[in-house]
């Protein structure tokens, strides 16, 4: 094979490997959970519909966010994100379970999905959701329910500090009340 056949195969394996439906989720979204996600528990619970959502981009800083957290009419997971604005638009991101209640991933479009797992919860009053997306990046969450005591925040921040996979929590305050993430 001549130099210039060589350098046409190379390019074409480099634009193979690099062409568009090539996904590469992160590795943060194959993590094992801390516990066991039981959206029925949550849902039991109750105040489901007054929460707030801490959004951790993958570059930026986090910010608050009014949210709700539902089962869609196939039991999935679905939280309400509510839109800051004049208008009172909620957008619904729905979670499908994969592999079992412990990973979900919801359609974001052009036939890609996210793939996601709620790290942390309590069952009740907050979880902690990692999302990763087919180009790479990693969102994470923490949704929690005003019904969330200080004193349960507070335990909460003792746990963060003493789990390396929660780690990512420690600059927050929990309180988006005061739009403080």
């Amino acid at each position: 094979m001549s130099s210039n056949g060589v350098i046409l195969c190379t390019v074409f394996l480099v634009q193979l490997f690099f062409a568009d439906g090539t996904d590469t989720y992160d590795k943060a979204c194959s993590a094992t959970p801390l516990t066991t996600f039981d959206l029925t528990k949550i849902m039991n619970c109750g105040v489901n519909a007054n929460a707030y959502s801490i959004w951790m981009p993958p570059a930026g800083c986090p910010y608050c966010q009014r949210d709700s957290i539902d089962k869609s009419p196939k039991g999935e997971f679905t939280c309400y994100a509510t839109n800051a604005t004049a208008e009172c638009t909620m957008i619904p991101y729905t979670y499908a379970p994969v592999n079992g209640q412990k990973y979900t991933e919801r359609d974001i479009g052009n036939g890609k999905k996210s793939r996601s797992l709620i790290l942390d919860t309590d069952n009740c009053k907050y979880l902690v959701q990692i999302e990763c997306y087919p180009d790479g990046s990693v969102w994470r969450y923490v949704t929690y329910k005003n019904s969330w005591t200080q004193s349960e925040i507070d335990a909460f921040k003792t746990k963060i500090q003493k789990n390396d996979a929660l780690s990512f929590l420690r600059c927050l305050t929990f309180q988006c009340s005061h739009g403080r993430p």
